[in-house]
């Protein structure tokens, strides 16, 4: 069984293992989609059909993995981990990295991803930025909390009431691709939108996880949205 998301194929095998198809690196962001269309510049010699990404390019892409996590509730250590193998163990050009950090508006989290992965696995000095990311990544957990993920949300959509208002009535990008027909009969968007809303209320899992939702929208502080927007702002995110 398999089904298709923005960026990748889900497919199930009866014994539970899943497999990830991805036809894009990443689902959000246009401009680091465009940027990232370019792994297929490097053609390997003597092969028809491999190619092979550059390590500016698989670095920037780290990068990009990392922010689209933090924007959505955290990422864990691991990639922080992973950031100091790379910087230690592979030769790269730091003037094509910067080239792409800067196309994609990600050299300052970068190089406050760096800092902190410095701080963590070398003992340098800690900022007052690295200690505010710090908490929100070990608070945030391996994938990132929900407390993060909708305070997050609600700076991005300007408040409470306007992100309630999108996870109620969610646009056309994003309703088409939990419903792939809608993109061939487009003026099936409103019936799609209630029909939505009939499923996440058949669904236990969507049912649970939109009530935590709510709840968590109603007890975010503004205090709470002041530091997260203060710490995007510091990072460059």
């Amino acid at each position: 069984e398999g089904s298709t998301g923005s960026h990748d194929v889900n497919l199930f095998a009866p014994s539970g293992v899943h497999l990830e198809l991805h036809f894009s690196l990443v689902e959000t962001e246009d401009k680091w989609k465009d940027i990232l269309q370019n792994v297929w510049g490097r053609k390997c010699d003597g092969w028809q059909y491999r190619f092979l990404m550059s390590d500016e390019m698989f670095y920037f892409y780290h990068i990009v993995h990392m922010a689209i996590h933090m924007r959505t509730g955290g990422c864990g250590v691991k990639p922080f981990l992973d950031l100091q193998v790379f910087n230690q163990k592979v030769k790269i050009s730091r003037e094509k990295l910067k080239e792409l950090l800067n196309e994609g508006n990600l050299l300052r989290f970068e190089e406050e991803s760096v800092k902190l992965s410095n701080a963590w696995f070398l003992g340098d000095q800690i900022s007052d930025t690295g200690n505010a990311l710090q908490q929100y990544i070990l608070y945030g957990g391996l994938y990132g909390s929900l407390e993060n993920r909708v305070a997050v949300q609600q700076i991005k959509k300007g408040g409470k009431a306007a992100y309630l208002f999108s996870r109620i009535f969610i646009g056309f990008k994003e309703l088409s691709i939990k419903y792939p027909s809608l993109k061939k009969h487009k003026w099936l968007f409103p019936f799609y939108q209630i029909y939505r809303w009939f499923d996440l209320l058949i669904n236990k899992n969507s049912r649970r996880y939109t009530k935590a939702t709510i709840r968590q929208t109603k007890n975010t502080t503004d205090e709470r949205l002041q530091l997260t927007e203060r710490l995007f702002q510091e990072i460059g995110l």
